[in-house]
């Protein structure tokens, strides 16, 4: 089903008046992004704030909005500080969960292997005792409940049903839209539940992603990426789409997480059922995290030789 956008009523509660009263307790600066944690005066639970300055091509760069103070000269060099007068994209998330707050800290990044034991042994049990009521926010979009005005497409077919829509962050152009494809199973959480059986679903997914890009954007196809993040932010199945050389979500160690979709099928169609359960797949970690220190902890097991 396509959504008209234009057709969806506003249904936000009302603008937050109150960012005068947050108080920052730390800060993470990432390439374009602010990220601000701390709380706002009077209310209790963690707030993060973040600022992100929007997002210019060369081809819709705003010159005449530059306001240039001289700084120096020399010979042909010439150096000026700028303000450029435009709006910037403010994001609250409040209450803000311990996940919440550890995902937006500044942190130290390591690279695990994780073989067949390690997901069996950690990684599968972890998955098991996370606490489902954080995830309230994906129901509600599944449900067609919140952020319907991101929407471009809903599937509501039990097996190879998805909804497609903008994330946050993302920008309205070719070089920075950014799409996120959330499947309506909820028994999928990582690519690591994927068998032949959901090949359909992720060939849907690809057409439709694929067909929306050119449509839109008349976009050249080979210049775009469509693919899982091993390990996700959050654990539904879901799978990104966005210019493959920058724009939103680009991160300088998505070598280690970005699991591209044709492989991902291609893999399925060549290797069956058991590829993604046994494959050794690495990925990016933060250090202090509740993986982390079950990992350590298991290893530490190991190493005394208490795992039989």
């Amino acid at each position: 089903m396509e959504i008209d956008q234009s057709s969806i009523l506003d249904s936000k509660v009302g603008p937050r008046n109150d960012l005068l009263n947050f108080v920052a307790t730390s800060s993470n600066p990432q390439d374009s992004r602010l990220i601000l944690i701390g709380g706002f005066v009077g209310q209790p639970g963690d707030a993060i704030v973040i600022l992100e300055r929007p997002k210019y091509s060369e081809d819709h760069f705003p010159l005449d909005k530059l306001v240039l103070r001289f700084d120096f000269k020399n010979n042909q060099y010439e150096q000026y500080n700028a303000d450029l007068l435009s709006s910037i994209c403010v994001q609250v998330i409040f209450p803000a969960s311990a996940k919440d707050v550890l995902k937006y800290s500044k942190k130290n990044a390591v690279i695990i292997t994780e073989d067949e034991e390690l997901y069996t042994n950690v990684t599968k049990k972890y998955l098991t005792s996370l606490d489902r009521s954080n995830e309230k926010w994906i129901e509600d979009i599944l449900d067609g409940r919140a952020e319907q005005e991101r929407n471009i497409y809903r599937d509501e077919d039990p097996l190879t049903g998805f909804v497609l829509s903008t994330s946050w962050g993302s920008g309205t152009t070719e070089k920075d839209i950014h799409l996120l494809a959330m499947v309506m199973r909820r028994d999928l959480k990582t690519l690591r539940d994927l068998k032949r059986e959901h090949l359909p679903l992720l060939k849907k997914i690809k057409a439709k992603i694929e067909q929306y890009l050119v449509e839109k954007f008349q976009a050249d196809l080979t210049k775009f990426s469509l693919y899982f993040h091993y390990h996700p932010s959050f654990y539904h199945l879901h799978v990104h789409a966005g210019y493959a050389f920058g724009g939103p979500g680009a991160d300088p160690l998505s070598y280690f997480k970005s699991r591209p979709l044709d492989e991902v099928i291609d893999h399925l169609e060549r290797y069956g059922d058991e590829y993604y359960a046994t494959a050794t797949l690495s990925f990016v970690l933060a250090e202090g995290s509740p993986l982390f220190d079950a990992i350590e902890q298991f290893r530490a097991a190991k190493a005394r030789g208490e795992m039989g």
